[in-house]
């Protein structure tokens, strides 16, 4: 913790602007980080923020006075502060100072994303906590899923239907459709977020190749969402959520063949395409999450 936390000076509202020379200001006190890399400034700037409580909206200490207490440049500050505002801790506000940030999942969903990008198994990680977290939310909704919600997800399945009777099985927007507006009703917004990332990230693979449902695999799959909201109709969580874990099963088999399929006849091409899909989904300059689309 910091040495002397209470050397800086307590936290002010935002609309109560702090003088330079306010009672309180702190001394030049506190642990000598002369040289020190910003992350050690960026520590000392977290643990003031748990000891003193501060809640979002509340205006934290000028970069002056963190450099006069923590014994460091403005420079090395500066770095630290834009630190935190980068993973969304803080804000700066022009001609104000730096307050404390509320929580808001798109900044919080695009620093995942973007760490995610490199991680060699977050598509299967992905899938896997998809599945479960779907499968484990859904068996909240028995009984309490809106009709309306109901009805969005039946259409979704009759325009599956529809496509797979005419011979075409690219019902990709459909399924994400599906999914999507099933943790919608569920209102679990960082289920959501993930989910938006898996599908960002099938998105782009199948840009890259992956192929369509079969056609012999598409009514089952089809039908296995038309049960689903069949359960749900009834107020049977359990069977919905079972059904789900089935689907997820069956989507892993279909990836694992493809993916076994592909390297032994273009040896690495799988994995580049992964790979590629993983860099375009989650370091891409659109990536964002709407959440307008996360409330019921």
């Amino acid at each position: 913790m910091l040495d002397a936390p209470t050397d800086l000076a307590a936290p002010t509202p935002p609309d109560a602007p702090r003088a330079p020379d306010a009672p309180g200001a702190p001394d030049a006190v506190g642990p000598d980080l002369h040289g020190a890399p910003h992350d050690d400034v960026e520590t000392h700037i977290r643990r003031y923020i748990v000891e003193h409580r501060l809640q979002p909206g509340d205006r934290l200490p000028t970069e002056a006075e963190w450099a006069a207490t923590l014994g460091t440049s403005r420079v090395v500050v500066r770095e630290a502060l834009r630190g935190l505002e980068a993973i969304g801790i803080i804000e700066a506000r022009a001609g104000s100072g730096r307050y404390l940030r509320g929580f808001d999942l798109g900044t919080a969903a695009r620093a995942f994303a973007h760490s995610l990008a490199f991680h060699p198994g977050a598509l299967n990680d992905l899938r896997a906590a998809r599945v479960a977290l779907e499968s484990e939310l859904v068996m909240s909704l028995g009984g309490r899923i809106s009709e309306d919600a109901l009805a969005e997800l039946e259409a979704l399945v009759e325009r599956m239907r529809r496509r797979v009777a005419a011979g075409d099985t690219e019902i990709f927007a459909e399924d994400r459709a599906f999914h999507s507006r099933l943790l919608q009703a569920g209102g679990n917004a960082i289920a959501m977020a993930l989910q938006d990332l898996y599908w960002r990230v099938m998105d782009r693979l199948y840009a890259e190749g992956f192929p369509a449902l079969a056609l012999v695999d598409a009514p089952y799959v089809v039908e296995t969402h038309a049960r689903i909201v069949a359960a749900l109709q009834r107020g049977d969580a359990l069977e919905a959520s079972q059904l789900l874990r089935t689907h997820g099963r069956e989507a892993e088999r279909r990836f694992v063949a493809w993916e076994a399929g592909t390297t032994a006849e273009h040896g690495a091409d799988a994995s580049r395409a992964v790979q590629a899909a993983l860099y375009a989904a989650l370091l891409g300059p659109d990536m964002d999450v709407d959440v307008a689309h996360l409330k019921e």
